[in-house]
């Protein structure tokens, strides 16, 4: 057998042998990858070239991508109308409940928001809250941000018995989307620290600024005023990070992007 045939038949098995869980799991990371919730639309349409004509109305800008390949129907994103026009909704439609539930708590873990069984609370950034929701074979996961048609919603009030620190996984238990997603948004910050913070930073709170880019879904950003009036991005891991856990927490990550 030449060598040529050989890839071959080791490729197949290696398809055949993925389950549609794998194949629904492998085809949405991919399409999420480049959708990290408050991109602009024109940096998210750069990532994406090829998608359908954005369509407009007087709340949002919506974008639908057709998928229909290994379970995933479609992605529909919808960015708000005014500044940057950021991403702050994704709707995912599977071909059936079942791979739904499999592919959303692979993704993010069982739901966690104890007031209702079907949401999810994803992270928490000063007044921004990051949730999903499931219903029927579709996910959604949403950012309330400032200036979009959800950034008042109901559905981003935290319940008073929602404790974070147990609720929120560790670094260690991110899935691969987010570990990309911090080090877009850490290389954003990195850029906005050569311009004083201006791009990023938001209204003063007590000693600090709010920061509108978090660097994830699961952390909290602040600008801090250092003692000589200098400014610099305060990042703080809402689960399982402090101060004194900070060198296991960059051994954790460490550990999730070396090579297997």
């Amino acid at each position: 057998m030449n060598k040529i045939c050989l890839f071959l038949l080791l490729f197949g098995s290696q398809i055949l042998a993925q389950t549609p869980g794998e194949r629904a799991f492998e085809r949405t990371t991919k399409t999420l990858t480049g959708a990290n919730l408050g991109i602009a639309k024109a940096a998210f349409t750069s990532n994406k070239p090829g998608l359908p004509k954005p369509k407009a109305n007087p709340k949002n800008i919506e974008i639908v991508e057709n998928i229909a390949k290994d379970g995933l129907e479609k992605a529909i994103y919808h960015f708000g109308v005014t500044g940057k026009q950021p991403l702050y909704e994704v709707i995912l439609e599977f071909s059936d409940e079942t791979l739904r539930q499999e592919i959303s708590e692979k993704m993010f873990g069982p739901p966690n928001n104890p007031a209702h069984p079907n949401r999810w609370i994803l992270g928490v950034q000063g007044r921004v809250v990051s949730i999903g929701w499931s219903d029927g074979k579709k996910f959604a996961f949403a950012a309330n941000l400032p200036g979009t048609a959800l950034a008042t919603s109901d559905l981003f009030k935290i319940p008073a018995n929602f404790e974070m620190h147990k609720n929120l996984p560790p670094v260690s238990e991110w899935p691969a989307i987010e570990v990309t997603r911090f080090f877009d948004e850490l290389q954003l910050q990195i850029n906005a620290g050569a311009t004083g913070f201006a791009s990023v930073k938001g209204g003063p709170i007590d000693h600090y600024f709010e920061c509108l880019e978090p660097l994830s879904t699961a952390s909290l950003s602040a600008i801090m005023v250092n003692p000589d009036k200098t400014l610099f991005i305060n990042n703080e891991m809402t689960s399982d990070m402090s101060l004194e856990n900070a060198t296991k927490w960059k051994d954790e990550l460490t550990k999730i992007l070396a090579p297997h």
